[in-house]
């Protein structure tokens, strides 16, 4: 939820206050890209070495630093002081955190092979014929809706601010308190964190080739369920 809203008007700053056309901002942007790459690589390699809860601790410190710096930034900060380490630190914890729990529903669900699978698909083909949709949707929905929460929350408050005559005199004013609503939900996510027991995930040796994902005849399921 922090991700995505501060990621949302992170953009339309640059765009409206700093005045950059599109491109300009794709490639301010791009640094997070690259270090998703390289975070996604690095988590991968030490999610059997290093206790899970630790790695999702440091995915929230991450958000909560990279949003406080976008929350303290001025229309003339230095890219380089601001923008650049909070989208270093962001991509931190989104990578972090979403290793974690594909692995633990990977993992949970009977899968051996340590290589990238498309979740969805697995979960889906895991059940009966007649409750794949209902997977379907509710993994849809989960994934969807707490971005959705989280931006309409920061719509919100950015709206009520524009119409203020304090945000007439500071422009910034409006998307510093935008900010504010991802450092919020960093924040909050932190509470929670003394209650996550995971552990390791995964195993050193890497996984054979010839190694095939066990997925379950759909068929012989369906039958059995109608039975």
């Amino acid at each position: 939820m922090a991700f995505l809203s501060a990621n949302f008007w992170l953009a339309f700053y640059m765009q409206e206050l700093q005045g950059l056309d599109s491109l300009t901002v794709a490639l301010h942007l791009l640094p997070q890209a690259i270090a998703g790459i390289l975070w996604n690589i690095i988590a991968g390699h030490i999610l059997h070495v290093v206790n899970n809860t630790l790695i999702a601790a440091i995915g929230g410190i991450c958000y909560l630093a990279a949003n406080l710096l976008l929350a303290f930034m001025r229309p003339d900060s230095s890219y380089w002081a601001f923008i650049f380490p909070a989208l270093i630190l962001n991509v931190v914890g989104a990578d972090f955190q979403f290793n974690i729990a594909n692995v633990s529903l990977w993992l949970l669900s009977g899968c051996k092979r340590q290589d990238l699978i498309d979740l969805q698909m697995y979960v889906m083909q895991s059940l009966p014929s007649h409750q794949q949709s209902t997977a379907g949707g509710m993994f849809n929905t989960l994934v969807r809706l707490g971005s959705t929460i989280a931006l309409g929350i920061s719509t919100a408050v950015y709206t009520s601010v524009a119409l203020t005559d304090a945000s007439m005199a500071d422009p910034m004013l409006k998307y510093q308190r935008a900010f504010l609503v991802s450092v919020g939900l960093a924040g909050a996510s932190l509470v929670f964190l003394p209650f996550l027991k995971i552990g390791t995930q995964g195993h050193s040796a890497p996984a054979s080739d010839t190694d095939e994902i066990p997925l379950p005849d759909l068929k012989e399921t369906g039958a059995k369920s109608d039975k």
